[in-house]
């Protein structure tokens, strides 16, 4: 039984899904995915994948979060859980407006893309500015970038599949030869 998720805000639009109920949902899914996954390996010589295990699957908001119809206006903090930036596939987030703590617009995402950081590599969302220019949905607020959760309820949350895998190594490429040609200019 998921428990009843909290918010903060308490004016229509800006009410907003607390992260640390969205972290803890996300959290327990994982938890009983790699349960499903070691149980398995235990009856077997060598340990499995979890790609084997759960083959072509692919997970919605809805059924990882289980929230009402009457929830669709509350903000859901989609930063919160890096797992979710990195299990759901481009197509996820591309279009989805991003909104901030006070329900205003930041802006609608263009690309998923990864980015070579202080700690390697990470994925991050890129969306588009009023004045028309490009930023990154990134920061150490867990709550500073929200989704309506009627426009992501029916979206892909998680996804494991040969073709995610194929999007996940290209993202990889892609941002492994942006670092490689940075770093060439500076010579």
């Amino acid at each position: 039984m998921r428990p009843t998720p909290t918010t903060r805000g308490d004016k229509p639009g800006q009410i907003r899904i607390k992260w640390e109920w969205y972290s803890a949902v996300v959290n327990t899914y994982r938890f009983e995915r790699n349960a499903a996954t070691d149980e398995l390996s235990a009856r077997e010589k060598f340990p499995v994948r979890e790609d084997w295990v759960f083959g072509d699957t692919k997970v919605t908001f809805q059924d990882l979060f289980a929230l009402e119809p009457s929830d669709d206006d509350k903000l859901l903090p989609i930063l919160a859980h890096y797992y979710i930036l990195s299990s759901a596939p481009v197509e996820t987030f591309e279009g989805l407006v991003l909104y901030g703590k006070q329900g205003e617009v930041k802006g609608p995402v263009t690309r998923k893309l990864m980015v070579r950081g202080l700690n390697g590599y990470a994925f991050e969302l890129e969306y588009k500015k009023a004045d028309g220019g490009l930023d990154m949905a990134q920061g150490y607020s867990l709550d500073a970038f929200n989704v309506r959760w009627g426009d992501v309820k029916n979206r892909i949350a998680d996804e494991t599949s040969e073709r995610k895998a194929a999007e996940d190594r290209q993202l990889f490429r892609d941002a492994y030869e942006k670092t490689f040609r940075d770093s060439e200019k500076a010579r």
